[in-house]
């Protein structure tokens, strides 16, 4: 009888073992990859619709504070709430919904109706779940 104890199968499951958690290694950095770039397409529509929400403020600003100024472009809509900060500054806040998604971008800043000129800004972006 001869002394077969069978190295090959153990190895061949050992290199199978590696390749299969490679390849879900791969595909785990692939999907995260994908997911990122989803995101940050989803944060600049929502930057872009924001900016133009900002410049058409600009354009139609009330001439009262404490109003409200609703936006509608093709790739969302955009809602400027004003209230009075000073007698001199007008904090507005701006929200920006994306259409078919859950993403919502929010930024806030302060203006002076009488120089049109926006004086501080600041942004967030969030997913509404």
């Amino acid at each position: 009888m001869r002394n077969d104890r069978g190295f090959v199968y153990p190895i061949v499951l050992i290199i199978c073992t590696f390749l299969l958690f490679g390849l879900m290694v791969q595909t785990n950095v692939y999907l995260q990859e994908k997911r990122f770039a989803v995101e940050q397409q989803f944060i600049l529509k929502g930057d872009t619709l924001i900016q133009r929400g900002l410049v058409d403020f600009i354009v139609h600003a009330p001439s009262t504070e404490n109003s409200t100024l609703f936006f509608s472009y093709e790739d969302g809509t955009v809602t400027l709430i004003t209230m009075s900060k000073s007698e001199t500054e007008w904090k507005v806040a701006a929200t920006a919904e994306l259409l078919g998604s859950t993403h919502v971008r929010r930024a806030q800043f302060y203006y002076d109706p009488y120089h049109h000129r926006i004086i501080e800004y600041w942004e967030v972006s969030k997913r509404d779940e």
